[in-house]
C-alpha cells in the first residue's frame, strides 16, 4: 500500500493512504533505514571538525510528506 506521512511522533508515523483516505500508525523498517550509494554518486560526512570521508551508504529518516509504501502485519505468527 501507498501513502503519504503526516504526522511523526516518538518513531511512529502517521501514514494517510493514498487509496482510501484512513489513518494507519506505522514504524520504519527496512530500507528506510540504510541506502547504499551508486559509484557515481558521492556524498560527504564529517569524519572530525577539519575533514570529510566519502561515505558508501547514508542513513535516511523520512520526513512529513514524504511518500511511502508500508505493510500492515497483524501480529500473529
Amino acid at each position: 500500500m501507498e501513502g503519504t506521512i503526516i504526522k511523526l511522533i516518538g518513531g511512529q508515523y502517521t501514514v494517510l493512504d493514498a487509496k482510501t483516505g484512513t489513518e494507519e500508525i506505522c514504524q520504519a523498517r527496512g530500507k528506510l533505514r540504510q541506502m547504499k550509494l551508486e559509484k557515481g554518486n558521492s556524498f560527504l560526512k564529517s569524519n572530525t571538525a577539519r575533514t570529510k570521508v566519502e561515505a558508501k551508504s547514508i542513513k535516511l529518516s523520512p520526513k512529513v510528506g514524504d511518500r511511502v509504501s508500508y505493510q500492515i502485519f497483524d501480529g500473529t505468527g
